[in-house]
Protein backbone atom coordinates (compact mmCIF):
# COMPACT_ATOMS: atom_id res chain seq x y z
CA UNK A 1 0.00 0.00 0.00
CA UNK A 2 1.40 3.40 -0.98
CA UNK A 3 1.43 6.23 1.59
CA UNK A 4 -1.21 8.12 -0.36
CA UNK A 5 -3.45 5.04 -0.29
CA UNK A 6 -3.04 4.84 3.49
CA UNK A 7 -3.91 8.52 3.88
CA UNK A 8 -7.04 8.11 1.80
CA UNK A 9 -8.05 4.97 3.69
CA UNK A 10 -7.33 6.59 7.05
CA UNK A 11 -9.44 9.64 6.19
CA UNK A 12 -12.26 7.44 4.91
CA UNK A 13 -12.27 5.32 8.07
CA UNK A 14 -12.37 8.39 10.32
CA UNK A 15 -15.28 9.73 8.30
CA UNK A 16 -17.15 6.41 8.33
CA UNK A 17 -16.63 6.03 12.06
CA UNK A 18 -18.31 9.38 12.67
CA UNK A 19 -21.68 8.13 11.41
CA UNK A 20 -21.54 4.35 11.71
CA UNK A 21 -23.67 2.86 14.45
CA UNK A 22 -22.22 -0.64 14.51
CA UNK A 23 -18.94 -1.94 15.83
CA UNK A 24 -17.47 -2.79 12.43
CA UNK A 25 -16.32 0.72 11.52
CA UNK A 26 -14.61 1.23 14.88
CA UNK A 27 -12.89 -2.15 14.76
CA UNK A 28 -11.66 -1.52 11.23
CA UNK A 29 -10.47 1.95 12.26
CA UNK A 30 -8.59 0.48 15.22
CA UNK A 31 -7.00 -2.12 12.97
CA UNK A 32 -5.93 0.60 10.53
CA UNK A 33 -4.39 2.58 13.38
CA UNK A 34 -2.47 -0.51 14.45
CA UNK A 35 -1.35 -1.13 10.86
CA UNK A 36 0.23 2.33 10.62
CA UNK A 37 1.90 1.99 13.99
CA UNK A 38 -0.46 4.05 16.13
CA UNK A 39 -0.94 1.27 18.67
CA UNK A 40 -1.85 3.44 21.66
CA UNK A 41 -4.67 5.10 19.70
CA UNK A 42 -5.85 1.71 18.44
CA UNK A 43 -6.06 0.41 22.02
CA UNK A 44 -8.17 3.43 22.97
CA UNK A 45 -10.57 2.77 20.08
CA UNK A 46 -10.94 -0.91 21.02
CA UNK A 47 -11.32 -0.18 24.74
CA UNK A 48 -13.92 2.54 24.19
CA UNK A 49 -15.91 0.27 21.88
CA UNK A 50 -15.91 -2.61 24.38
CA UNK A 51 -16.85 -0.29 27.25
CA UNK A 52 -19.70 1.21 25.24
CA UNK A 53 -20.99 -2.21 24.24
CA UNK A 54 -20.96 -3.44 27.86
CA UNK A 55 -23.66 -0.84 28.48
CA UNK A 56 -25.61 -1.77 25.33
CA UNK A 57 -28.68 -4.01 25.34
CA UNK A 58 -28.09 -7.74 25.01
CA UNK A 59 -29.62 -7.94 21.52
CA UNK A 60 -27.13 -5.36 20.28
CA UNK A 61 -24.15 -7.11 21.87
CA UNK A 62 -25.27 -10.35 20.23
CA UNK A 63 -25.68 -8.67 16.85
CA UNK A 64 -22.16 -7.22 17.10
CA UNK A 65 -20.55 -10.29 18.71
CA UNK A 66 -18.20 -11.03 15.82
CA UNK A 67 -16.76 -7.51 15.81
CA UNK A 68 -16.53 -7.40 19.60
CA UNK A 69 -14.56 -10.63 19.53
CA UNK A 70 -12.14 -9.14 17.02
CA UNK A 71 -11.72 -6.04 19.21
CA UNK A 72 -10.97 -8.21 22.25
CA UNK A 73 -8.39 -10.22 20.29
CA UNK A 74 -6.75 -7.01 19.05
CA UNK A 75 -6.28 -5.90 22.66
CA UNK A 76 -4.53 -9.17 23.48
CA UNK A 77 -1.89 -8.74 20.78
Amino acid sequence: MKPSDTTITFSHCRWAMSWATGAEARVRYGMLLRMIGRNAEARIVFNELLLQMKRAPKYLREAQAEWLSIAEKQLLT
